[in-house]
């Protein structure tokens, strides 16, 4: 309403240019700003060096669920959403998931105010309180290390091991204040069955062996049909 009353407004020649760039920044910026109001989209900050969704990402850009950004050596980003700040370090690969981040590699920084969530793999950390929480999850090399810096964080595991125990289907681990956990990214006995067992319907699926089994039943078939008349073991010589 503010940018339509501005573009209206008459006045001499020389401000009704400065009154259209006015109005032009205006439609460009504040619809961006309600966006970044909205839980499920929020704004994404880079001075450079940053990727978003495979295409150079510029200095201010609006956001949404799925959105992949990835930094570069010696880059970092920042997303802004409603109650919650993610700063991405550098060569750090995540993507913005609207009420949680799901982290491929590198290391973020959150500071949430309504419960955002980081997830790793398996691994889903996830904070105690709806009060402000700041913590910091890394993903490298196979492990994931998680320091909470403000309030408590829980580490939820599905399907993982734990390193000095038999494994489990799942377990909780409590990062307190100022704490610090390591666990292992990979997923546990369960889930490593499961892609056992899809590529073997994969294979059962796939139309040529299909169609190779049909011809050998074919086959079989006509040498007990198709030649009765000639046994496989005759009498007679």
């Amino acid at each position: 309403m503010l940018a339509t009353s501005v573009c209206a407004e008459g006045g001499r020649p020389g401000l009704a240019v400065l009154r259209k760039f006015v109005c032009g920044v205006m439609i460009l910026v504040v619809p961006t700003s309600f966006l970044a109001q909205d839980a499920n989209r929020g704004l994404l900050y880079s001075n450079g060096g940053t990727r978003l969704n495979g295409g150079s990402a510029p200095a201010v850009v609006a956001i949404f669920p799925d959105s992949l950004v990835q930094t570069q050596q010696g880059h970092t980003a920042r997303i802004d959403v409603a109650g919650s700040t993610v700063l991405i370090h550098s060569e750090t690969v995540v993507q913005f998931q609207g009420h949680d981040l799901a982290l491929e590699h590198g290391t973020v920084e959150l500071d949430t105010a309504r419960g955002m969530e980081a997830i790793s793999g398996c691994i889903t950390v996830t904070p105690i309180t709806t009060e402000r929480t700041q913590y910091t999850v890394t993903d490298v090399d196979g492990k994931v290390n998680v320091a909470a810096s403000k309030n408590e964080v829980k580490i939820h595991v599905h399907g993982g091991t734990l390193r000095r125990s038999k494994p489990e289907e799942s377990f909780d681990i409590i990062v307190r204040e100022g704490e610090k956990a390591t666990q292992e990214e990979r997923c546990g006995a369960p889930a490593n069955r499961a892609r056992e067992a899809g590529a073997t319907a994969g294979i059962l699926s796939n139309p040529w062996v299909i169609g190779a089994a049909g011809v050998v039943v074919a086959v079989v078939a006509c040498l007990g049909l198709c030649h009765h008349d000639d046994p496989i073991s005759p009498d007679r010589p």
